[in-house]
């Protein structure tokens, strides 16, 4: 885990109004169907987070290595999960001009403390028995999961940036 910040959210998360979105990789998702994994436990709830400048702002002061901060909160629901996969970043990288996706900076806070069948996949480490706060990143295109095959949503808080050069 790369730290921990102390949650601020309380249930907040829970209310929001989510999108069942699926990957954004029509590639990907066609490669996932031709291996065996049923594309309708692919989606992921999305939440983003624009008007909400005092999340931004609190997020932001945690991430300072970061510009371009873009926060959203993610629900995962039971028996969904994101096989292993690399972000395009397509729009994110648009939106800020970033050619080289090497500089950009992906981070999950959980927004819970870990439950039974939560798993999150980063390269080749697997994480688990988390807490609310705990922060786990990546850059560029490592390969990651997400996995909840437990009895409960998993919520998760994704900040995306680019590295302050």
């Amino acid at each position: 885990m790369k730290k921990s910040i102390r949650p601020f959210w309380s249930n907040y998360y829970k209310t929001l109004s989510y999108t069942q979105e699926y990957f954004r990789d029509k590639e990907q998702l066609s490669a996932w169907k031709r291996i065996g994994h049923n594309i309708d436990n692919t989606t992921i709830g999305i939440c983003p987070i624009k008007d909400e400048t005092h999340i931004i702002d609190t997020v932001s002061k945690h991430f300072v290595d970061l510009e371009h901060i873009g926060v959203c909160f993610h629900c995962l629901t039971p028996g969904h999960y994101l096989p292993p996969h690399q972000d395009k970043y397509g729009y994110y990288s648009k939106a800020h001009n970033v050619l080289d996706l090497n500089l950009i900076k992906r981070y999950v806070i959980f927004a819970e403390d870990w439950e039974q069948g939560h798993l999150l996949t980063v390269g080749s480490t697997v994480y688990s028995n988390w807490k609310a706060g705990d922060i786990v990143g990546w850059s560029g295109t490592t390969l990651h999961s997400a996995v909840n095959v437990g009895n409960k949503n998993r919520y998760t808080i994704q900040v995306t940036g680019v590295v302050d050069v």
